[in-house]
């Protein structure tokens, strides 16, 4: 999983020709967060990113390092999505805990009524949050190949 990338956020704002505080005003965010940001003192959340992406006309996931847009994980699309681990797991009735573990490819129950609420949460398709699922899953067993961790 990637990281947020401070330069990203710097280089997109500078090709269009925005200031600090024209990102601040269009994304509806404090320009000292900005500052913070780009500083790398610290990441935004998942709804900062979100917004930072809608100010940047950017999918959020162009902010993220080591991310394939077109491929997306559970968490690349709670990220996209501007939630936060407690917000979805809300949304989905379980806790921060599963959606972290169903992020991370920890085995985790899924019946189809909890994916249809994953998908509605996430804003995508039954189809594509099931295939995030699968992705997640795939990357746990590419990262520990010998099932360690």
């Amino acid at each position: 999983m990637g990281g947020f990338v401070p330069a990203r956020l710097q280089e997109l704002r500078s090709e269009r020709g925005l200031t600090m505080t024209d990102l601040a005003t269009a994304g509806g965010i404090r320009r000292h967060h900005v500052w913070m940001w780009e500083a790398g003192v610290f990441s935004p959340s998942p709804a900062s990113l979100a917004m930072l992406g809608a100010a940047l006309d950017v999918d959020p996931l162009e902010l993220v390092a080591e991310i394939d847009i077109e491929r997306p994980t559970v968490y690349e699309l709670r990220l996209r999505a501007g939630l936060g681990r407690r917000e979805l797991g809300e949304q989905i009735g379980v806790t921060r805990r599963t959606v972290y573990n169903l992020e991370h490819g920890e085995p985790v129950r899924l019946d189809d009524a909890m994916l249809r609420l994953l998908a509605k949460a996430l804003g995508v398709s039954l189809t594509d949050a099931t295939a995030a699922v699968a992705r997640s899953r795939l990357r746990l067993q590419l990262d520990n190949p010998d099932g360690e961790g």
